[in-house]
């Protein structure tokens, strides 16, 4: 033993079982940074993606490779809040479209939402990020938080409890604290 300290990335999704909007298996994960994310593995062979994350800091070349990994492992739709989540957006898109010499294989959806809350985001993943063209039987929704715990856990509690965040979200109650 050398005291070398090796770094270990969870790629283990948290499961919140269905999404009641789209019937598909409803996940969640907390990952310290983007190099960890790119360690995350889908649980599906198709993937609806909500990224909460601040990428001011992220480089570009990190963010295609994401974009790149992510959408040769089944990713349909992202859905992205946070800083520079238009950024992060654009090229999600970029890399799916590539240099224009050939249509995509598959229909490719991506939102950002840069003036809402998390809350409102979430609630967009859940209640209207359906995918076109897709099996819903192969389908999963995974929430994944970058970075910032108190982000992670309004995600968590409100995926962990969904006929309550729909009650909030419907009366208009929920929780705002700690918006980007």
């Amino acid at each position: 033993m050398t005291g070398e300290v090796k770094e270990v990335y969870s790629t283990e999704v948290k499961q919140h079982g269905i999404n009641p909007a789209s019937s598909c298996s409803l996940f969640s994960e907390f990952v310290t940074d983007f190099a960890a994310l790119e360690h995350l593995n889908f649980p599906s062979a198709h993937t609806v993606l909500c990224i909460v994350a601040d990428a001011r800091n992220v480089h570009a070349d990190t963010l295609s490779r994401l974009a790149e990994r992510f959408l040769v492992s089944g990713l349909i739709y992202v859905c992205v809040w946070g800083p520079d989540c238009e950024r992060v957006h654009d090229i999600f898109d970029e890399v799916h479209v590539g240099d224009g010499g050939t249509e995509p294989a598959f229909t490719f959806m991506s939102t950002w939402h840069a003036d809402e809350r998390v809350e409102e985001a979430l609630w967009f993943f859940l209640q209207c990020a359906f995918p076109p063209d897709t099996p819903i039987e192969t389908t999963s929704y995974v929430a994944v938080t970058v970075g910032k715990a108190d982000w992670a856990t309004r995600v968590e509690n409100a995926l962990s409890d969904l006929p309550a965040f729909k009650a909030c979200m419907i009366n208009e109650d929920c929780d705002s604290s700690g918006d980007a």
